[in-house]
């Protein structure tokens, strides 16, 4: 069985984010109250909307850093597990039948990449850039051509062997 685990690339973590997030909001309070001290206090409407603003997006990027896909090739099976924090939507296909697909069609041509099987199909790394959905289709389609031709129990055609995971951050590959 091979896993791969897709995921944004996040350099802060929940904490750090959360310390930045207070550092910045201590700033802006200062700021606010020294305006009001020496008489600009119009200076705080905008002063409110930039806290506000600023919690929000450190909500959005630590909510967005939460992304995960899973791919898991085994024998018989193909599953994607996609979501937040938590499992949200769930692919599961027959490794036989299922194929990779490459798309360039679109309004912007956009370089996407599809799994599927009978007639369904589910979009695999959404959180990378384009070179790394590259990078991501020859993976896969080195495994998939790897164990159509090897035995069970084989290792991976990768750095790691059977089992073992590897994970996929924007722009860092570990194994």
């Amino acid at each position: 069985m091979h896993t791969i685990i897709v995921r944004p690339n996040r350099s802060l973590h929940r904490t750090e984010l959360g310390l930045l997030g207070l550092g910045l909001c201590a700033a802006l309070t200062l700021g606010g109250v020294l305006t009001w001290l020496f008489g600009f206090w119009p200076i705080l409407a905008f002063d409110g909307l930039a806290l506000i603003g600023l919690v929000a997006a450190v909500w959005f990027a630590n909510r967005a850093g939460g992304y995960l896909e899973e791919i898991r090739i085994d024998d018989d099976w193909v599953s994607v597990v996609k979501g937040v924090c938590t499992p949200q939507s769930t692919f599961r296909a027959r490794r036989p039948w299922t194929r990779l697909i490459e798309d360039t069609q679109g309004p912007w041509k956009r370089y996407r990449l599809w799994i599927g099987s009978s007639g369904r199909f589910c979009e695999i790394g959404t959180c990378l850039g384009e070179d790394e959905r590259r990078e991501l289709f020859w993976r896969l389609r080195r495994y998939f051509n790897f164990m159509s031709t090897s035995a069970h129990g084989a290792g991976s055609p990768g750095n790691g062997t059977a089992g073992t995971p590897t994970e996929i951050q924007a722009g860092d590959i570990r194994t």
